[in-house]
């Protein structure tokens, strides 16, 4: 058995679920910004899902490592923010979570979207950060032992 081919497939599955989280926050989020009331529907949060899936797969392939090898991590990192601008901004539009596309809609939407895009981006650079020490401090053990 690829032991790999698991491992990639469970780190996806908890992309889809982060993604899906956050998704459903976000949506929370706009219609706390517009005011909306009501819960979500099956169809939205659906919408969400396929966001997630979407988001997953771009996230997957600018940073799993074995694809896109010679790219550098900057360029990952910019290919990664650009692809998931426009499938969110795509989305907000095709779905019509958005009235119609105004340039005050397209600001609120890009503000919303940094400012969750920094978080996330801030949360895994801390998590993998804590990783990394705690795997040098392992291994500073084992070397020693």
């Amino acid at each position: 058995m690829d032991y790999r081919l698991l491992g990639r497939a469970m780190s996806y599955k908890t992309l889809m679920l982060m993604y899906f989280a956050s998704g459903v926050f976000l949506l929370m989020l706009w219609d706390l910004v517009w005011a909306r009331e009501g819960a979500a529907s099956m169809t939205t949060l659906w919408q969400v899902f396929l966001l997630a899936v979407l988001l997953s797969g771009a996230h997957f392939c600018c940073y799993e490592e074995g694809i896109l090898p010679r790219v550098p991590a900057r360029v990952k990192r910019v290919l990664h923010l650009v692809v998931t601008y426009l499938v969110v901004l795509a989305e907000l539009f095709l779905f019509g979570w958005a009235p119609r596309p105004t340039f005050g809609i397209v600001l609120a939407a890009t503000g919303i979207f940094l400012a969750a895009y920094a978080a996330l981006w801030l949360a895994f650079y801390v998590y993998y950060r804590a990783q990394k020490e705690l795997l040098n401090e392992r291994l500073e053990r084992y070397k020693n032992a």
